[in-house]
């Protein structure tokens, strides 16, 4: 009977939590949602090239398989769609927050804190129910950071539970034994699962403190924590090392790597507000509005927020010659540390509420501990407590089903972020795009203009190929003094929008949507940007894109160079040597034909080709052997 009010509480919570997720599981995709999404559709018939998709992703360096794999075994098993993929999200939301109530509850029974089962049910009820998840669980692709979360975690876990096995003089071993493949497995669903690593140092040294279970320290355990924080330092010089690299990288950003570091010091503020006292307008993926920190007392804002990490750091170092104090050192440490890939040096885009899933578990943790701790000493307030507690998971819970309603409908979601962030250039494009399918092209247009106002005019190619799409988007007639205006400069070929704005332009054209575009035109343009006498040299997926909408006009002749440019510039390109062995076939040149197949199978034997590229190569090597 003891556990059985805390369990039907716990689903209570969990079917709360379903309630509230629920409208928003109905929701539109969301920024490269679509473009990661779309490989799926190349299963349907076709399982054979389940591998492909599992492997070929290219979100991060390491394809992040896993969560690939989760997705290629929904449609091959389920054929679900986008609804079914997000409800996927909303089941791995609670198991993890199910997860991170067991291992509070772990925590908090190890150090002796009174009602340890029913913190730790609110532990994982005020993680589970923060909208500041919404982006995170209705962001179809962000079960990659779902399910590196819930790897990490469950490695957490088995620590926790294998650290308490041995304080009670019990075989720990098959604990231990999960902990480097639920550290693998977090890895391959998203990169910074590598940080369950300084995770686990971080538990051993401030929950456990190197103790046996005579409560003597272990000298190899401590021993182990230094040797990880020296490979973090000599990770730290090697990095250092290739910091002409890491400048060079910050080129394709509107900011410098101070200007960064400056800024998340003041973000990471605004994650723990927006975690406790969420500012549900301002919610969501648009974020690219944030008013950079030029340096440590531009805005002030800057200074106060570099001061609050100072206090931090010391009051960890302060609370470290503690027992209680290293406990509560424990939860902003873990914050820190969950944030110190996505959050410091790596050039990736400053603001996204999805990088909090993780590390928020420490934000939780700390109220927690410190109400624990209060009721160890004054028992008689755990009651008003406990009321209290559940008023606000009651009030969160409403402001969690606000936003996820928000986020069931397209439109909605788009016309609280542009009026919540004015100023933002992600947020005027959606507007713009929302216009124009809705066929309000001028306003579109309008919108469209005030983004790229908003960028000081610096991706003037991106907006011309975003006002395109826009064209197709509200089916009118291109003018044709729009197209001639077409012109690409060099720094224009390896701009990550504008080739993001070509792909989207040609597909729609090979998807016949664009009725009103003269493709022809558009065509010709492309060519002489790309091919004519002043040619400009363009990326390898300018030359594919381009070499596509040729394919689509049966113009092979001109597909072929495109081709040829860009086998000049990446010879051993797989996708330019096998859309190029069809352009020969095509042109029936024989002798180039037979060069191409050389190359391909070179690179078969090489096991560089995947399931399809073989299946391709095989069709060709077929027609080929025909008289």
């Amino acid at each position: 009977m003891s556990r059985l009010l805390p369990t039907l509480g716990w689903c209570l919570l969990l079917a709360l939590c379903a309630w509230a997720y629920w409208p928003g599981l109905s929701g539109p995709t969301v920024l490269d949602d679509a473009e990661n999404l779309r490989v799926l559709t190349a299963l349907d018939g076709n399982p054979a090239i389940a591998s492909d998709v599992v492997w070929g992703n290219e979100s991060g360096p390491l394809g992040r398989p896993i969560s690939m794999l989760s997705f290629t075994l929904e449609r091959l098993y389920w054929h679900d769609s986008l609804f079914g993929i997000k409800r996927t999200n909303l089941l791995i939301h609670l198991l993890i927050g199910s997860l991170f109530a067991v291992w509070a509850g772990l925590l908090l029974r190890q150090v002796g804190i009174p009602h340890a089962i029913w913190l730790a049910i609110a532990a994982g009820g005020f993680w589970l129910l923060a909208p500041l998840f919404v982006s995170t669980v209705l962001y179809a692709v962000q079960r990659m950071a779902q399910l590196s979360t819930l790897y990490a975690l469950a490695a957490l876990l088995a620590y926790t539970h294998g650290r308490q096995l041995t304080l009670a003089n019990k075989a720990a071993w098959p604990a231990f034994l999960l902990v480097p493949p639920l550290v693998v497995c977090a890895v391959l669903a998203k990169e910074n699962g590598v940080l369950a690593v300084p995770l686990i140092f971080l538990l051993e040294a401030c929950w456990f403190q190197f103790r046996n279970a005579r409560g003597e320290i272990v000298p190899w355990l401590r021993w182990a924590f230094w040797g990880g924080v020296a490979a973090a330092g000599l990770g730290a010089l090697v990095l250092f090392g290739g910091y002409g690299y890491l400048l060079g990288s910050y080129s394709l950003r509107d900011f410098t790597l101070a200007e960064r570091l400056f800024t998340e010091a003041r973000i990471l503020w605004d994650y723990v507000g927006q975690f406790f006292l969420p500012n549900l307008s301002r919610l969501g993926v648009v974020h690219d509005d944030i008013v950079l920190s030029s340096s440590w007392r531009e805005p002030v804002t800057t200074l106060y927020a570099l001061l609050g990490c100072l206090a931090v750091a010391l009051a960890s170092v302060w609370g470290w010659r503690y027992p209680i104090g290293r406990l509560l050192a424990f939860c902003p440490l873990f914050f820190l540390a969950g944030h110190a890939m996505e959050s410091t040096i790596l050039p990736l885009e400053l603001y996204f509420e999805h990088r909090n899933y993780l590390p928020a578990m420490g934000v939780v943790l700390l109220p927690v501990l410190l109400v624990g701790l209060l009721i160890r000493h004054w028992p008689q307030v755990f009651p008003p407590l406990a009321a209290a507690a559940t008023l606000m998971l009651v009030i969160v819970a409403t402001q969690l089903a606000s936003q996820a309603f928000v986020w069931s409908q397209g439109e909605l979601r788009t016309l609280t972020s542009v009026t919540a962030h004015p100023n933002s250039p992600r947020a005027n494009v959606e507007m713009a795009v929302l216009l124009a399918e809705q066929g309000a092209l001028e306003e579109a247009l309008d919108y469209s203009a005030r983004a790229d106002s908003l960028q000081q005019g610096r991706e003037p190619r991106a907006r011309a190929m975003r006002e395109l799409v826009m064209y197709c988007l509200a089916d009118t007639p291109v003018e044709p003094e729009r197209l001639a205006a077409l012109q690409f400069e060099v720094e224009d070929t390896q701009h990550r929008r504008v080739n993001a704005g070509m792909a989207t332009l040609v597909r729609f054209l090979q998807e016949d949507n664009c009725p009103n575009v003269d493709r022809v035109a558009l065509a010709d343009r492309f060519a002489e940007n790309f091919l004519g006498p002043s040619a400009v040299p363009a990326s390898g997926r300018m030359y594919t894109v381009a070499a596509l909408l040729e394919n689509h006009l049966e113009r092979y002749e001109i597909a072929y160079a495109y081709m040829e440019r860009l086998l000049a510039r990446y010879p051993g390109d797989k996708r330019g040597l096998m859309m190029q062995l069809y352009f020969a076939s095509a042109l029936q040149r024989d002798d180039r034909v037979r060069d191409l197949l050389q190359a391909l199978q070179s690179l078969q034997a090489q096991g560089k080709l995947n399931r399809q590229e073989q299946i391709n190569l095989s069709y060709f090597q077929d027609q080929a052997a025909k008289p």
